[in-house]
């Protein structure tokens, strides 16, 4: 029994680093400095894989996603938004993959592909739809129409 309690405080102090890895990453992002956020989130990534954190998983390579947006690595962007897609999809979490559709039109729009950028908010439009997110599905169907 205290062998299982001391391996619950393990991991919970291994997911408390990958978490603040991720938090720390985040910052850098916010300070423009994505390549080092990108360096801390591969190392969260790694870490809630290697515990079986799925959701952690999704949501660290969707926000990789937006960090490679920043840095203007398009196919990269496209690549880290599909895997999230994917992910979240597998988890039934429509709100986090609209969000991920969302960056994923601001890559196609940025790259010249208007119709994929389209399809792309769509979808994300008709995911927060099923999810009753009004303001969301507004605010994107506002942005199909300019």
């Amino acid at each position: 029994m205290e062998e299982e309690v001391l391996e619950q405080v393990d991991r919970n102090r291994i997911v408390e680093l990958a978490c603040n890895l991720a938090n720390i990453a985040l910052t850098y992002h916010d300070m423009d400095q994505s390549t080092k956020g990108l360096e801390l989130y591969e190392q969260a990534v790694a870490i809630f894989s290697k515990l079986g954190a799925a959701s952690d998983v999704a949501e660290a390579i969707g926000n990789m996603a937006a960090m490679h947006v920043a840095l203007g690595n398009l196919e990269k962007a496209t690549e880290y938004c599909r895997d999230a897609i994917a992910r979240h999809e597998s988890l039934g979490y429509r709100q986090n993959t609209a969000h991920i559709h969302e960056t994923l039109a601001r890559v196609y729009a940025a790259s010249g592909n208007h119709e994929r950028a389209r399809r792309s908010l769509d979808t994300a439009r008709s995911l927060y739809e099923s999810r009753n997110d009004v303001g969301k599905a507004l605010e994107i169907a506002r942005m199909l129409r300019g």
